[in-house]
């Protein structure tokens, strides 16, 4: 039990380290003059570029079916799993 106590406080003061700078960082962040700058969710704005959905290949049903070890009512025919 005092071997936990004693890493759980070593971590805890290179955590505390960590957290101070990071705490100092935030600090000057808010020291910036943000008065004009619109809020954002995104630093860089895209439009989203979408191609058109189109159909390339035709009904090839009867090609695949061809290839079926078992065919039944136009479906592949599998044996039962349970």
């Amino acid at each position: 039990m005092d071997r936990i106590n004693v890493l759980a406080q070593l971590e805890a003061g290179e955590m505390s380290d960590e957290l101070e700078q990071m705490v100092g960082y935030v600090g000057k962040l808010s020291e910036v003059d943000t008065a004009g700058v619109e809020p954002m969710a995104q630093p860089v704005v895209r439009e989203a570029r979408l191609r058109e959905d189109v159909v390339t290949n035709g009904d090839e049903r009867e090609a695949l079916m061809k290839n079926a070890p078992q065919v039944m009512d136009d479906m592949f025919r599998v044996p039962r799993s349970i």
